[in-house]
């Protein structure tokens, strides 16, 4: 049976399946959190534009900005940018979202 592959070559394929596994799981992740990320820029810009009555402080209103052009330059040099920063940075834009979402309602 040449046709069929041996032990080895089945083993050296499993080894090498599992070896890329590991890349691809960080691949996807980061595409995951670049995805996210873009659309929390995205919420936020919209929130801001749509709701020019919010009850936020010119300071507050600054931070703001100043982390969606933060996110913005992240998604744009992406590559670079490891996993850990972009998810810290979708955490810190989320919890700005939160407060603007929440002095929306007050």
């Amino acid at each position: 049976d040449k046709e069929r592959l041996s032990s080895k070559e089945i083993n050296d394929m499993i080894r090498e399946a599992e070896k890329y596994r590991a890349e691809d799981e960080k691949f996807l992740r980061k595409a995951n959190v670049l995805n996210a990320l873009d659309y929390c820029v995205y919420k936020m810009n919209n929130a801001l534009k749509k709701d020019v009555n919010l009850k936020l402080s010119s300071q507050e209103y600054e931070n703001i900005n100043s982390a969606i052009e933060k996110a913005t330059n992240l998604l744009d040099s992406s590559q670079q940018s490891e996993i850990d920063v972009l998810e810290n940075h979708l955490k810190e834009l989320e919890s700005m979202l939160q407060l603007i979402i929440i002095g929306k309602s007050v």
